[in-house]
């Protein structure tokens, strides 16, 4: 099918708050670079932290899948530092080496140690100059460049529940401009409390994957319903799944018969104690059936430590791994997944992956999205609507999985019931999201 020709369309992508964003937009990009040869991608990256690890440029490096997409249909790469500056970059390389100078120079003992040291060797012209001019730039408040980048947009997309956020460089549009706003994860429904933003509705388009998201973006930026399209789960789409078992390429050195676990960093719902404590039971369970562990970490899981401390660093590669591959390629390869709190479970239905949410939340009070179970425990809301299903304990883990598997097609049907109830067509919402950059 050969493309279609138009006026030139500049979709700038606002990866904010993690690189979610980028992946539950990346179907759409695919069937928009197939389909027109006149739409041109940029990638926005707010700069976040002094620390180069929690950056967003080191947690696509951590996914080698959505790095490589990210190289392949992204035509510019824009940097910004707290909304105020920005630079612009053609490729991956550039930005990723700017933004590590900029880490490190954000850092006000670096400033004054570069000016210590530029004054002892006396050299006060171009690498000084250079060095300091870089130093100034990340901290004036000019959003002339920003501005003329911005300016040239049709399409900003973006999760609109980080409007407000205070490094999101995006304050404003222009007339003919559109906000297209797209979940970062996979969520029955979102936590927005901020105000809504002062812009005209019919510029605001809101891409839902299921009805209690609807409702959510809808009463709280006050949408009407014209603007809310139901896109479903776009990842989810066949074409999207086949791309990604595809595209992947098989080299890391996998073990034939795992478990996949899909980690997460510890926060309010995994305070450390409970996560150690999850895995050591998975590490229990898997001894005793005998089979090696996968881990695919968060992309804000950053030197922890716990699953060192479990699993053995001296059994690394011989009885557990860790993998840089997509989740759905791990999947598919995988015996079974167990997840700790994470859209990735609701992922494991569409493939059909038997999986298990590891999550203790007894005893902890006043957390949201949080409901009672039919035993009367505190549950998220995953497993509360029958998305996945629970256990405490590498007893719970053993009893729960001979069950699923014993009546796999029924536990199946279950869940694709519930599926169904909370989630979007996603075949008829792919075209229907397409259509809004026609």
């Amino acid at each position: 099918m050969s493309k279609q020709s138009r006026k030139l369309k500049k979709i700038n992508i606002i990866i904010l708050p993690n690189t979610g964003i980028f992946e539950n937009f990346l179907p759409l990009i695919i069937k928009l670079k197939q389909k027109y040869q006149d739409v041109s991608f940029l990638a926005t990256f707010p700069h976040r932290s002094s620390d180069s690890k929690k950056d967003f440029t080191y947690q696509f490096k951590e996914n080698h899948f959505l790095l490589k997409q990210l190289k392949t249909y992204i035509d510019e790469f824009v940097f910004t530092d707290g909304g105020k500056n920005a630079l612009t970059f053609k490729d991956f390389s550039g930005l990723e080496a700017f933004n590590n100078i900029a880490c490190w120079l954000r850092r006000k003992d670096q400033q004054n140690l570069i000016i210590r040291i530029m004054n002892k060797l006396n050299l006060k012209n171009f690498l000084n100059t250079l060095l300091l001019q870089l130093a100034i730039f990340l901290n004036k408040k000019n959003k002339v460049v920003q501005n003329k980048i911005f300016s040239k947009i049709d399409f900003f997309v973006m999760d609109m529940n980080y409007f407000h956020d205070k490094e999101c460089p995006l304050k404003s549009i222009n007339v003919g401009q559109k906000i297209v706003s797209i979940v970062h994860g996979i969520d029955l429904y979102n936590e927005i409390e901020n105000k809504p933003p002062k812009i005209y509705t019919p510029e605001f388009l809101h891409l839902s994957i299921g009805p209690l998201d609807a409702d959510s973006y809808s009463n709280k930026f006050e949408l009407p319903k014209k603007n809310i399209i139901k896109s479903g789960i776009l990842k989810h789409e066949k074409f999207f799944l086949d791309f990604v078992d595809n595209d992947e390429i098989n080299n890391e050195k996998l073990p034939k018969n795992f478990i996949l676990v899909l980690s997460r960093m510890c926060d309010l719902y995994l305070p450390p104690e409970r996560k150690y404590k999850n895995l050591q039971s998975i590490k229990k369970f898997a001894d005793s059936k005998n089979l090696k562990v996968v881990f695919k970490l968060h992309p804000k899981e950053v030197n922890e430590g716990l699953i060192e401390r479990v699993f053995d660093k001296k059994d690394f590669r011989k009885s557990w791994y860790v993998s840089h591959k997509h989740p759905f390629f791990l999947a598919n390869k995988s015996l079974m997944a167990i997840t700790f709190r994470s859209g990735l479970s609701i992922s494991m239905i569409k493939l059909r992956v038997p999986c298990v949410e590891m999550l203790d939340l007894r005893g902890m009070d006043n957390l949201p999205f949080v409901s009672k179970d039919n035993t009367g425990d505190p549950v998220y809301n995953y497993r509360s609507k029958g998305l996945v299903s629970g256990a405490y304990s590498s007893e719970d883990l053993k009893i729960n999985m001979n069950n699923f598997l014993k009546n796999k097609k029924k536990s199946f049907l279950s869940l694709e019931r519930n599926y169904e109830k909370y989630f979007y067509n996603s075949k008829k919402g792919l075209s229907k999201s397409l259509e809004i950059f026609d």
